[in-house]
Parts: structure tokens; C-alpha cells; sequence
């Protein structure tokens, strides 16, 4: 594929941040499955809703944008959920392993 200086690049119509993607996901598939994981189910909506509570009650706690926010647990959708907030609020996510020990 070829592009000429008129054209826009393939790219041009994607959402610059995380949170610009997750609010285009619910105007584009708002009612179909966001989050499947075992017995739960999600439409992007409710997933939505949720990283937005979740992102409120970190902006509530003292979170910043800018702020390293680490989170230490399992991939699972409570995971998925805090760090899509974290990036709804401006910080960054700080991913640790599960395997470390408290000392580490």
C-alpha cells in the first residue's frame, strides 16, 4: 500500500489514548461483550462503568496524572479494570510480579 502526501495515514482515525479507545468502544459496540472470564460478562458499557468508578476512587485516594500506580496481582479482570482506571486518570502503570515476596 502505497500513500501520497493527500492521503491520511491507515491510522489516522484511531484514538490517541487508552480512555479515547474505551469511550469509542461503547459508542461502537456498547451493548455487545467487553470482558468474558469465566461465569462473568461484561458489554463494553458495564466494563466501562467499571474502570470509571475504579478511576474515580483513585483520583479520591490521592492519584495524579503522572503517578506510578503499581499493581501487584494476578491477570484477572480486576486487574484488567484498575489498569485501564489508571490510565483513565492520567498515570502510569507499574506492573510487578506476582511471584515476588513481600521483601522483594
Amino acid at each position: 500500500m502505497t500513500i501520497t502526501a493527500n492521503e491520511p495515514a491507515p491510522t489516522a482515525d484511531l484514538p490517541l489514548s487508552i480512555p479515547a479507545m474505551l469511550s469509542r468502544a461503547v459508542i461502537r459496540f456498547g451493548d455487545l461483550e467487553g470482558m468474558v472470564e469465566d461465569g462473568l460478562r461484561l458489554t463494553f458499557r458495564q466494563l466501562v462503568e467499571l474502570i470509571d468508578r475504579a478511576a474515580a476512587a483513585l483520583i479520591a485516594s490521592g492519584v495524579e496524572a503522572g503517578d506510578r500506580v503499581g499493581i501487584w496481582a494476578p491477570y484477572v479482570q480486576e486487574w484488567a479494570v484498575i489498569a485501564l482506571a489508571t490510565h483513565t486518570c492520567g498515570a502510569v502503570v507499574v506492573t510487578l510480579n506476582t511471584r515476588f515476596k513481600g521483601d522483594e
